[in-house]
């Protein structure tokens, strides 16, 4: 099996491979992702395991993406809190758009 019939099962490199992108949380449960390219799949909801630590896109079309990024014992436990998550792509400082999804916590 070679990387194009992985895609087609739905894996993706990790989003910080492919592009600048990073993770901002707080206790309220805010949650915001920045990405300095457009994502190339549109993005339906994301998931975050905590049990493997694991946070991904889950794309309209099937495919996952994983965010690819580690997170700290502090984000772990905002992400808990969450129920919605802004991404935010950036480009050369300024603002291109914002899309809000929601977030399944998978704690079980």
């Amino acid at each position: 099996m070679d990387d194009t019939d992985l895609q087609s099962f739905g894996a993706h490199d990790p989003l910080n491979k492919i592009m600048k992108c990073g993770m901002f949380t707080n206790d309220q449960g805010d949650i915001l992702i920045i990405h300095d390219q457009p994502i190339a799949q549109a993005v339906d909801w994301v998931e975050y395991r905590p049990s493997d630590q694991t946070f991904s896109l889950i794309c309209e079309n099937g495919f996952v993406q994983d965010l690819g990024i580690e997170l700290d014992k502090k984000t772990k436990n905002n992400l808990s809190t969450g129920r919605d998550v802004k991404l935010a792509y950036i480009d050369h400082g300024t603002i291109q758009s914002v899309q809000t999804v929601n977030i399944i916590i998978q704690d079980y």
